[in-house]
């Protein structure tokens, strides 16, 4: 029997982090340098958000 396998919230906002990361990189290449900053910010966090859930989905599946 197959098991079915969730993502791990915090896998979830840590990948929506990093999409927000590379829109706001675009907007700052494209448009504004203020926008690097936010950039940053979210692929800071939604890299350490998606290592935490990694961890923790393969925790859970042990």
């Amino acid at each position: 029997m197959k098991e079915n396998q969730t993502w791990h919230p915090l896998l979830i906002v840590g990948t929506v982090l990093l999409v927000n990361a590379f829109i706001f990189c675009l907007l700052g290449f494209s448009f504004n340098p203020g926008f690097y900053g936010v950039a940053v910010g979210c692929s800071g966090a939604g890299i350490a958000l998606c290592i935490i859930g990694i961890q923790k989905n393969t925790q859970s599946n042990r």
